[in-house]
């Protein structure tokens, strides 16, 4: 009775294997005789389908709708209510800023990349961006949700105040998705690598 042989799982990319993917190690002689290698990208680079203004556009938004989700999150944790203290709160507000840390970054990164993007950049913004607004997204529409049924199942006092709250969460969570949404109708390509940037 033979034994099933089983491939191994692939092995998981390094960080540093993840950042210079695409590159290939290029040696050179230099002026004192001395070997040195250096990084070259030879792969095809990763273009979005947006002219020079849209793109200029889409970057401002993008920083825009982040700063704002990240203040309607600030404005809503800080207020002084009794729903802001109560576990079932507190849970999904916890996970939405650790989300949150993480779509500032992707943001951030987002921003700064250029037009033509190595696997990396591509990687590290577009993609990371799609994958933590529709996190953020989920998380403030959790702390919204929770935050209105504490309401129902408190004494209803505060009830401006935990609807403002309320509200709060659920505006970002509407700008966090407006956000993914953008990013992820956004079409992109693949073009030729003619060379450095």
């Amino acid at each position: 009775m033979s034994k099933l042989s089983r491939k191994p799982a692939p092995r998981k990319k390094s960080h540093y294997e993840r950042y210079f993917e695409g590159y290939i190690d290029t040696a050179s002689v230099t002026d004192k005789g001395t070997v040195k290698v250096v990084k070259v990208y030879v792969a095809p680079y990763w273009v979005h389908d947006l002219d020079d203004r849209a793109w200029v556009r889409r970057k401002l938004l993008c920083g825009l709708l982040t700063l704002l989700v990240l203040g309607l999150y600030a404005l809503a944790s800080f207020l002084p209510l009794e729903s802001n203290h109560s576990l079932m709160v507190i849970l999904p507000a916890g996970l939405t800023l650790a989300g949150l840390v993480f779509l500032v970054c992707a943001a951030g990164s987002y921003v700064m990349c250029p037009r033509r993007m190595t696997v990396y950049e591509h990687s590290h913004s577009s993609s990371a961006l799609c994958r933590w607004s529709l996190l953020t997204a989920v998380g403030m529409a959790a702390c919204g949700s929770m935050t209105l049924v504490h309401l129902l199942v408190s004494s209803g006092g505060e009830l401006m105040g935990t609807l403002l709250c309320a509200g709060c969460y659920l505006a970002g969570g509407a700008g966090s998705f407006l956000l993914y949404r953008t990013e992820a109708a956004t079409e992109y390509h693949e073009e030729e690598n003619d060379g450095p940037r």
